[in-house]
């Protein structure tokens, strides 16, 4: 639970509403134990009273009582989704917000399915343990609690038929929820590299085409789907006998009560409407039981998804500012690498002992082979990576004592390939300059000879 602990930020916002969520699903529990109460009482003035009169008015009390848990009910179900929708929301933009700090090393040596599962598919696996079952848990502590009392008060001798089978149900929940916890978090493993492909494929569809593999990704992708199957289907069967063997070992409580209630009524110990009223109140324990097995099970599949997602939010960028860094005023443009080496992998290197000189106004041209290293210099340029050794300066400045965002802003990076946002033609051309004039943008696109065809649209 600790891991769970660190989203008590995201609810802290919204803890008032849970507070009141809460009193209203306490509200409904309540209302439903003292309906079944009133139900036992109904019946003995029905069966064996037989007083019309107070008949009457309990049940005028009953529908009252039906109405307010019904209101009850209503809000506590808005006030829930609400707050469940808004917390995800905030964690989840909170999630991507840090995916934009981190340096571009972290996005080469991730897949960008993995990244995508780990902020859609974990974030909702984690959306109800966080917000949806601490409130259900309240409405069943509510029900347990209650009912016990109602229960004990009642005969205690039933009450303990119940209770008996409480330490087998704790066991039984906890080698389930071991089981379901190993294959919650394979299934989330493969869906995230089921993602992975077909993101893969897609983006590389011309390729794909080009070479005729199709067939190839058709059955790398079955092979995908095939293996996620397997594990989904092992933790049904996982699931399809964990809840039937809860069930039953509470309804054999509920067979038991009724077998020894039965013999009171009949030697007249107990009135039919109190046993009527105690099977009610041992029917709705299954409630809190078979909740309480059902919420360590989502607790166990959360705990996968809860390690991941903060996995990424652990990761700090091996690229940042540093604390003497400063803003970078206008440059002229003078650009010196001085003995530069750098290596992915450090014993793999890349560029080695490298320098090189650009002055203002020089068009400089940087060729090679393939793995020479010229995309690796553009790379230490555009500072998405430190040198291991030796230093780069702009303007006699070197580029990691000045912060990142002031840089980012003197130069342009041109992609080899074109990348368009979501967003208008307008959106994209002003990307690096939101607040540029329609003058200033319809000059841009006529200086990459793009104006004609934009306008043709």
């Amino acid at each position: 639970m600790s891991t769970f602990s660190r989203f008590f930020p995201f609810l802290k916002p919204y803890l008032s509403r849970m507070v009141l969520a809460g009193l209203l699903v306490m509200g409904v529990a309540a209302i439903n134990l003292a309906l079944l109460r009133l139900a036992g009482t109904l019946w003995d003035i029905i069966t064996v009273q037989h007083d019309q009169s107070r008949m009457t008015d309990l049940i005028a009390v009953f529908l009252g009582l039906v109405v307010l848990q019904g209101l009850c009910s209503m809000g506590h179900s808005y006030l829930t989704a609400w707050i469940s929708q808004r917390i995800v929301a905030d964690f989840r933009q909170h999630l991507f917000a840090h995916l934009q700090t981190l340096s571009v090393s972290f996005f080469a040596r991730r897949r960008t399915g993995e990244l995508l599962s780990r902020l859609m598919n974990d974030v909702t696996v984690i959306q109800s343990v966080v917000t949806e079952t601490p409130l259900d848990s309240v409405k069943q502590l509510v029900t347990f609690v209650g009912g016990i009392t109602f229960l004990l008060t009642m005969n205690w001798r039933l009450c303990l038929l119940i209770l008996i089978l409480l330490p087998l149900l704790v066991l039984v929940a906890k080698f389930f929820g071991r089981r379901l916890k190993s294959l919650s978090t394979s299934i989330q493993d493969q869906t995230a590299a089921l993602s992975t492909l077909i993101e893969e494929v897609i983006s590389g569809i011309r390729i794909v085409k080009s070479f005729v593999q199709s067939h190839r990704e058709e059955t790398r992708f079955a092979a995908q789907v095939e293996q996620t199957l397997t594990l989904a289907m092992r933790r049904a069967g996982t699931m399809a006998v964990f809840i039937p063997v809860i069930s039953l070992l509470t309804f054999s409580a509920a067979a038991a009560v009724l077998w020894y209630g039965g013999r009171q009524v009949i030697d007249g110990s107990v009135s039919p409407g109190d046993l009527f009223a105690f099977v009610l109140f041992a029917g709705i324990m299954i409630g809190p039981f078979s909740s309480a097995a059902r919420v360590f099970a989502q607790i166990r599949e959360a705990q996968g998804a809860t390690q991941r997602v903060f996995e990424i939010l652990d990761t700090r960028s091996e690229v940042s500012d540093s604390s003497t860094a400063m803003s970078l005023s206008t440059v002229s443009g003078h650009i010196r690498a001085e003995q530069v080496s750098f290596a992915y992998d450090p014993r793999q290197p890349v560029l080695t002992d490298v320098s090189f000189e650009a002055k203002p106004g020089e068009l400089v041209a940087i060729v090679g082979p393939t793995g020479a290293g010229k995309t690796t210099v553009m790379n230490l340029l555009h500072r998405f990576y430190d040198p291991t050794e030796g230093h780069i300066t702009i303007d006699g400045q070197d580029l990691r004592q000045v912060t990142m965002d002031s840089w980012y802003r003197q130069i342009a990076l041109v992609p080899q390939e074109t990348i368009l946002f979501g967003g208008t033609i307008l959106d994209n051309i002003r990307y690096g300059a939101r607040e540029a004039a329609e003058e200033e943008v319809v000059e841009a696109s006529r200086a990459a000879h793009a104006h004609d065809f934009i306008m043709s649209f």
